[in-house]
């Protein structure tokens, strides 16, 4: 098929990984989990940065757009193909001189990666077999998983109005998961729905 083995499959999409403008200030980047990257006057927020090994993606993508700092990471749920490209951001932020962004989950995602740190062998193993079409190795996003956890947690709703000119909404709701966040962007009228919307039914 042409498609690399491994985790790394993921890094690649049916759709083309160019981030695509949806609304003024906002970047839809399609992947295995989706990124989003909004733009305010000062800072941007992005909006899953998805796995591990799509983190320099995500980053490439993000500066091809600005070269704003990010004010903010947000988590719509703690799964790995959501909230693990994380720290390419980081080390993009310190590399630019810029000051580390917050992360912004509900509060049971910090409670969700704990779980995944104790029970990570058991979760590589299982990722092995569920993965097996990405190769040998399918295990290797939590062989390889860095956990930034939170450093904004919230519990019902949040607004967030570090970017400038555009504050954005958090607020939770019982998706996927149980961690899950809905991110609103009011001027651009955008909701950012995470896994509240899948590409299969049932979402096994």
């Amino acid at each position: 098929s042409g498609r690399e083995a491994g985790p790394e499959a993921l890094g690649t999409s049916a759709e083309p990984r160019t981030a695509r403008l949806i609304a003024p200030g906002v970047h839809f980047v399609a992947g295995f989990g989706n990124t989003t990257i909004i733009v305010g006057s000062e800072a941007v927020a992005v909006v899953d940065p998805g796995l591990f090994t799509n983190g320099p993606r995500v980053v490439e993508e993000l500066r091809a757009i600005t070269d704003l700092p990010v004010r903010y990471v947000v988590y719509t749920h703690g799964h790995y193909d959501h909230a693990f490209g994380t720290p390419a951001l980081l080390d993009d932020a310190e590399a630019r001189g810029h000051a580390a962004p917050d992360i912004v989950g509900h509060v049971n995602v910090a409670r969700r990666f704990e779980r995944y740190a104790r029970t990570s062998g058991h979760l590589a193993q299982t990722f092995d077999m569920q993965f097996a079409s990405w190769g040998v190795e399918g295990g290797d996003v939590v062989r390889t998983a860095r956990y930034c956890p939170p450093t904004i947690a919230y519990e019902d709703r949040i607004t967030l109005d570090g970017l400038g000119d555009r504050p954005i909404e958090c607020r939770h709701g019982l998706g996927e998961t149980d961690d899950h966040t809905w991110v609103w962007v009011p001027d651009a009228r955008v909701v950012v729905g995470g896994d509240f919307i899948v590409s299969s039914m049932p979402n096994a």
